[in-house]
């Protein structure tokens, strides 16, 4: 069961460039990895209903390779170029070259997609997980909390801690006003508008002194502030910005749903 809404309400001359929202059940369930730099979202759809761990498998050594006119050789590949190939067959001393074409189509993909550093990879480093290689890569890790269909982080906004909501499909952060003036950010008056799923609202632009999270701080920058707590009746406040694609392409954000951790690129 899934709850519909007017996702375009309010919006001028509105695109309508998607039909739904995925939300952090669905990702969680799917093994999401999401990466700004590169711009893609990776599933595991296979795994949906899966929750062990997954059991990584071994690399063989030599692979069997198969020609089109029906023979097979037991090799690896020892060098390649845009036309052929050099195998080295198991057991023997002589390396064997083949023209590309002369292979299936399934050996002749796998001879594409083949590099020595991807082989030295997914032999060496099968095992790695998302949180392993990026760490690798300097990149800082953060836990994050799931309520329901959204995912949250502690940083701070002005030296003040504050709870921060992820939020993939925002285009651009924003502050909950009162916060934002709860922690001596400049707040204009209330003469922008910004849009949502619950129609538009007025906004206000704030300057910001600096936003922390770990080690990625951003200095003097100028958000949209919107009282983001104004529909829901009062009661408690469980976040005082909102965390959007803006800042997460700048640090090359990468978010892992099953090891519940968002990644920035802080240097």
């Amino acid at each position: 069961v899934l709850l519909s809404a007017d996702m375009f309400k309010d919006i001028p001359n509105a695109r309508k460039e998607y039909d739904a929202i995925l939300g952090a059940e669905f990702m969680s369930k799917m093994r999401a990895v999401i990466s700004y730099k590169e711009g893609r979202i990776f599933f595991r759809p296979d795994l949906i209903d899966n929750d062990d761990e997954i059991e990584v498998p071994d690399v063989p050594e030599y692979r069997f390779f198969k020609t089109k006119d029906r023979k097979t050789f037991k090799g690896k590949i020892a060098k390649k170029n845009a036309t052929s190939i050099e195998l080295k067959i198991e057991g023997q001393q002589k390396n064997l070259t083949l023209p590309v074409g002369r292979l299936t189509e399934e050996d002749q993909k796998y001879v594409t997609d083949w590099s020595p550093q991807r082989e030295i990879f997914l032999r060496q480093c099968r095992g790695l997980t998302v949180q392993d290689i990026l760490e690798l890569r300097k990149y800082q890790s953060f836990e994050y909390k799931r309520l329901g269909n959204h995912i949250f982080v502690d940083g701070q906004l002005n030296k003040k801690d504050t709870r921060f909501m992820i939020d993939t499909g925002a285009g651009s952060s924003v502050l909950d006003v009162n916060w934002a003036k709860d922690t001596g950010c400049q707040v204009g008056p209330m003469d922008q508008v910004v849009y949502g799923i619950g129609g538009k609202a007025p906004a206000a632009i704030t300057q910001v002194p600096s936003l922390t999270m770990g080690n990625a701080k951003f200095e003097n920058r100028q958000l949209l502030s919107v009282d983001l707590f104004k529909r829901l009746g009062g009661g408690a406040k469980a976040y005082g910005a909102i965390f959007g694609a803006d800042f997460m392409r700048e640090t090359d954000a990468v978010i892992t749903y099953r090891e519940q951790k968002v990644f920035l690129q802080t240097d």
